[in-house]
């Protein structure tokens, strides 16, 4: 992904963090509305970050979040390998479509 001058990529490297897209993007745009602001989170992260959402409605930020949609906790599951040697059931969230249009006014 090319980033050219006067963008910024920002992300966790070494904890793997499940769900920091979200929060990230809020607090990027509150701080740079003027700014195109998009955020990139797996379905398992997103389903962890409904009080980040509930912020950026109280204050009208409107970043983009693209949620992949891959039905399990992906970072769980890298655990999980490492530790057990497979993936285990346990992680994987319920088939379904997860359809969100959030419109602040």
């Amino acid at each position: 992904m090319p980033i050219y001058e006067g963008e910024r990529y920002i992300t966790t490297t070494s904890y793997a963090s499940m769900g920091l897209a979200v929060p990230g993007a809020v607090v990027a745009f509150i701080m740079y509305p003027d700014r195109d602001v998009v955020g990139l989170v797996g379905d398992g992260g997103f389903l962890m970050t409904g009080l980040e959402v509930s912020t950026a409605v109280q204050y009208r930020a409107k970043p983009k979040i693209i949620v992949f949609n891959d039905l399990v906790y992906r970072v769980l599951g890298i655990y999980e390998k490492v530790r057990f040697g497979t993936v285990l059931m346990i992680n994987q969230i319920a088939s379904g479509e997860l359809r969100i249009t959030g419109r602040i006014p």
